[in-house]
């Protein structure tokens, strides 16, 4: 994000881009939080798979878009975007917690946190490598449509996974039976008392521990996926590694095993 707003005009140099980054960066987790809620309710409705599906399909058409940003504003319009129209997040945590039984839940929930992980790093190290390709491998993509929007190929290549996500969700992931109107009553009896969902958790206080320390778990992620970039390609004068975005990419790759 860094040499994006580098190519956008907005900074002289990427020793200026965290505050831009961090508009763009925040922007996705922002639409999550606006529509968190909406996507969680429409999977009780409509099933989990078919709203990962509906994610899913969203990312594929939108992550391209990301890759034509122009400017500033659009580039947070379409992260925006991406972020409102997922619930993939919720859909697939609520997908695993039907799924196991008391046994196997721990090694589930275990799966889900390893395999994101490992989705983050990968997609960070892969947009790395991918960026800016014809400054990278002029050989290769020199004279290419890579060349006038530099950072449409890691987006197309992210869309691409996206619609085979799609793909492989609709044939292979079985579907969760959904939650029948005698079900949502009695959730809804159960709450009511202490204001719906929302109510019982501020009322219970192991709810609130658990997403207090959920909290701090995603500061300290995001940060760490965010600020590392920024430091690495900074200029050394500042205290950076002037490093360019491969290179950053393949330092983030290293990660991979430990999370294994």
């Amino acid at each position: 994000l860094g040499y994006m707003l580098l190519d956008f005009g907005l900074v002289e140099s990427t020793n200026e881009a965290g505050l831009y980054v961090g508009y763009i960066a925040s922007m996705f987790t922002l639409g999550q939080l606006l529509s968190g809620s909406f996507w969680g309710s429409a999977s009780d409705r409509w099933g989990r798979r078919r709203v990962i599906c509906i994610g899913l399909f969203n990312t594929m058409l939108l992550a391209p878009l990301f890759g034509l940003s122009r400017n500033l504003w659009q580039a947070m319009a379409v992260r925006f975007a991406m972020g409102l129209l997922s619930g993939n997040a919720a859909a697939a945590k609520a997908y695993i917690g039907e799924a196991v039984t008391p046994e196997t839940q721990d090694m589930g929930f275990s799966l889900v946190a390893i395999c994101w992980s490992i989705g983050n790093v990968c997609a960070a190290s892969l947009g790395g490598f991918l960026s800016r390709p014809a400054v990278q491998f002029p050989n290769a993509f020199g004279g290419t449509i890579f060349e006038s929007w530099p950072y449409l190929l890691p987006c197309t290549v992210a869309a691409a996974f996206a619609g085979i996500g799609c793909v492989v969700t609709l044939r292979f992931l079985p579907s969760q039976p959904r939650r029948s109107s005698g079900d949502a009553t009695a959730v809804g009896g159960q709450s009511g008392q202490s204001g719906g969902p929302w109510g019982y958790v501020l009322r219970n206080r192991r709810c609130r521990d658990v997403f207090l320390i959920y909290f701090c778990i995603s500061w300290l992620d995001y940060g760490m996926f965010e600020v590392y970039p920024l430091w690495a390609i900074t200029s050394t004068a500042e205290g950076g590694l002037a490093w360019s975005p491969a290179q950053v990419g393949f330092t983030q790759m290293l990660g991979c095993p430990m999370l294994l």
